[in-house]
């Protein structure tokens, strides 16, 4: 087997997605923008995408798993809207705290895990920090509804940043740790 290195140009610009201060690429949903002209084949309900650039076409059948689109939504948690309630809230309102957005159900105020005002604002700021946006497409081409719902891209953009952010305390701990002596 060969071993290949990956240079700066080679690498993706979503490899460190999501990013505080956002990344230097369109949407990850995206297609127009990541340089792809999209074409659907109306009996079939094919999807043709060719690459403005290189020219490559890519046919994707109904069912088949997207090969384009470089961020793969790895969860299953449901769409959040205002007036949404339940555990998922609570969960997405943990996530959002623990990256530093405060809201009432992470300071205890909202026990019944109500998508409130504080979750919806906290579920802005993180979008607004991160550039993150849900896909228009999902909700039938309505910003206004995808700009107040935490959906796949945003649960995927938390669930990153967590991640990350776990992994580099971790990290942290580790080097600072002093091993036990025995004596």
């Amino acid at each position: 087997m060969t071993e290949t290195t990956t240079t700066d140009e080679q690498r993706s610009p979503y490899a460190d997605w999501p990013k505080k201060g956002g990344i230097d690429a369109p949407q990850p949903w995206d297609l127009r923008g990541q340089g792809y002209d999209v074409g659907r084949d109306d009996e079939t309900g094919a999807v043709t995408l060719t690459h403005r650039e290189s020219g490559k076409i890519t046919r994707v059948e109904p069912g088949d798993p997207d090969p384009v689109k470089p961020i793969i939504v790895g969860h299953d948690r449901p769409n959040l809207a205002p007036g949404s309630q339940g555990g998922e809230v609570h969960e997405l309102a943990q996530l959002l705290a623990e990256l530093g957005y405060p809201n009432k159900i992470s300071r205890g105020e909202n026990p019944l895990n109500l998508y409130d005002e504080s979750v919806e604002a906290a579920v802005q700021q993180f979008r607004e920090d991160y550039d993150i946006a849900e896909d228009p497409a999902s909700y039938r081409g309505r910003q206004a509804q995808a700009n107040v719902t935490a959906g796949p891209y945003t649960w995927e953009a938390a669930f990153r940043a967590v991640g990350r952010q776990r992994a580099a305390q971790e990290k942290d701990e580790r080097r600072w740790r002093i091993p036990a002596r025995s004596y």
